[in-house]
């Protein structure tokens, strides 16, 4: 279970101490895998942590450092279509042309097939076939579901390419946490 005072978090975020959480996510099996320790009693932590994340980037104190750890140990805890749909509206992506995207890539999503190549796929795509991308995954019959190994490319992706402001993608992402298991 992840219990952490929120003056502790915000101490730790606002001074981007980037050492400190990662010992603090060690500790408590965030390291990242798809398998970790994701569960109802953690997850008012981590949204809390995304929120505090938001003030940061918002006050442009959030590092890049920081911003990368957040994305790379608790990208799993996000749901990534509802993160998209609301990335899709702020964005005000309306259409997308599916052609546009790598043959590749959209197998990948339509198989739910990741691999560390797709992974790099996406971080080089371009922004307009980005947009595509999340419209082809939100909105195409052809993606139902997907592994949570695609959430940290994705929202990689975002944050350093600023699909949508900074401060605005952490609260986009506080407020699509799936719902875990009670338990467990």
């Amino acid at each position: 279970m992840l219990v952490i005072e929120r003056d502790t978090l915000h101490k730790i975020i606002s001074e981007n101490d980037a050492e400190s959480l990662k010992k603090i996510f060690d500790a408590v099996g965030f390291d990242g895998r798809n398998d970790c320790s994701y569960n109802s009693f953690n997850s008012p932590t981590i949204q809390t942590i995304l929120v505090i994340a938001s003030s940061s980037a918002r006050e442009n104190t959030l590092s890049d450092e920081m911003a990368h750890l957040l994305i790379s140990r608790l990208a799993i805890s996000c749901d990534i279509f509802s993160f998209l749909e609301f990335s899709v509206y702020a964005t005000e992506t309306k259409t997308a042309n599916y052609d546009a995207i790598q043959h590749m890539l959209k197998e990948a999503l339509a198989s739910n097939t990741y691999c560390d190549h797709v992974g790099t796929m996406i971080g080089r795509l371009h922004e307009q076939t980005f947009r595509e991308m999340a419209m082809f995954i939100i909105d195409s019959d052809r993606v139902s579901m997907l592994s949570l190994c695609f959430n940290a490319p994705i929202m990689q992706y975002v944050y350093d390419h600023e699909v949508v402001a900074r401060d605005q993608m952490f609260l986009m992402w506080a407020s699509t946490l799936l719902w875990p298991r009670l338990g467990t």
